[in-house]
């Protein structure tokens, strides 16, 4: 199916997809998709031993590059550009040196605004709580 006569689930899909593969600072994340739908997206990282700091855990740069990433792509999913404007992060726990899953999910979209919260886990316990203000542009993604 051609690009522009995808909708809905199938677009964000080709959004992350093209996000996963077009950007050099994702693909080297190590990052796979595991859902992805208008303003929400789910992505999964296997930390590398690259990616721990001192402690064996994980280096907070990452936490939040996967963080941002996965609110990046729930923000580009409607397939229009999208910059950050603000993002607060909480180091809530620990991030252990295991496969970690980041959720985002769309609070408001209005105007030029969309905000969204994202949840990042780790052995099944929450370590990082994002919020990432985005300012909405012209033009499309893919």
């Amino acid at each position: 199916m051609p690009e522009a006569e995808k909708t809905g689930a199938d677009l964000a899909l080709a959004v992350v997809r093209s996000i996963r593969t077009n950007s050099p600072a994702v693909a080297g994340l190590n990052i796979d998709i595991r859902d992805a739908s208008p303003g929400r997206v789910q992505l999964a990282m296997q930390l590398q031993p690259t990616m721990l700091n001192a402690q064996g855990l994980a280096h907070g740069g990452y936490l939040f590059a996967l963080a941002d990433t996965c609110a990046a792509c729930a923000a580009l999913s409607y397939n229009q550009l999208a910059v950050t404007q603000t993002a607060t992060i909480q180091y809530l726990a620990p991030g252990p040196a295991a496969e970690l899953v980041a959720t985002a999910s769309e609070v408001t979209r209005a105007g030029r605004t969309a905000v969204y919260d994202v949840e990042i886990r780790g052995q099944d316990r929450l370590i990082v709580l994002v919020r990432t203000v985005f300012r909405l542009l012209e033009g499309s993604v893919i």
